[in-house]
C-alpha cells in the first residue's frame, strides 16, 4: 500500500509538472510574440544586418 501511495504520488507530482512547463511554455511564446510584434520591421532589418557584419568582418 505504502508503495501505491508513493506511486500515486510521483504520478501527481509529474503531471502538477507538465502543467507548469505548458504554461511557461505558452507565456513564454506570448511574450516573445508580442516583443517580435512591437519591435518594427526596420528596427528588425537592423538588427540582422548589424549581427551580419559583426560576422563579416570577425
Amino acid at each position: 500500500t505504502k508503495l501505491r501511495g508513493m506511486t500515486r504520488a510521483a504520478t501527481i507530482t509529474s503531471e502538477m509538472a507538465m502543467e507548469a512547463t505548458r504554461l511557461w511554455g505558452t507565456r513564454w511564446k506570448v511574450r516573445t510574440r508580442r516583443m517580435v510584434a512591437r519591435t518594427s520591421p526596420f528596427q528588425r532589418n537592423v538588427a540582422t544586418t548589424s549581427m551580419a557584419n559583426r560576422v563579416r568582418t570577425s
